[in-house]
């Protein structure tokens, strides 16, 4: 994709932390049907990428984008989302500190880890943080669909991709 698709993707209904602070929270009148993720990714392309991706495959998201863990942990205790999509490593606070972070506050949400390629160990460090996936870059898109349809059905329900198989029928 061209630098001015993503931006033009990003800016649909995704928005960086804290840029739209006006804007309701879900307890305030947004779409209650709606399922809201952070996506933490220090590498601006890859977060307007995977938004970019996120919002053209999905129905009934809203998102929400961070660079660094410290924006993440302001917006969870915000902004409240149902997912976090966070990038391993991160500068400062990695995927797996970020993890244990958020899982130690009420009410955690889905927390999925993205790796940029294998490491040894990992797959054990996450699992004690309290991560529900681990995904390398390489297998977001499938293994994400697979993982949010199971949790979300209503995102799955009335996304592009389930509008694309009904009009096979």
């Amino acid at each position: 994709m061209r630098a001015s698709a993503h931006k033009a993707d990003e800016s649909r209904r995704t928005r960086p932390f804290g840029a739209r602070a006006d804007a309701p929270d879900r307890d305030q009148g947004c779409d209650a049907a709606a399922v809201r993720i952070l996506l933490v990714d220090p590498d601006s392309v890859s977060r307007s990428a995977i938004s970019g991706w996120l919002d053209e495959f999905f129905g009934h998201v809203e998102i929400e984008t961070a660079s660094s863990a410290a924006d993440a942990l302001r917006a969870v205790e915000t902004r409240l989302p149902d997912l976090v999509l966070a990038a391993h490593p991160l500068v400062a606070l990695d995927g797996i500190g970020l993890t244990a972070a958020i899982k130690a506050r009420p009410n955690p949400p889905l927390i999925v880890v993205i790796a940029t390629g294998p490491a040894a160990g990992l797959d054990l460090q996450c699992r004690a943080a309290g991560v529900d996936l681990l995904l390398e870059k390489r297998h977001l898109q499938s293994r994400l669909l697979a993982f949010l349809q199971g949790r979300f059905p209503k995102v799955w329900a009335d996304g592009v991709v389930a509008r694309s198989l009904a009009s096979l029928h």
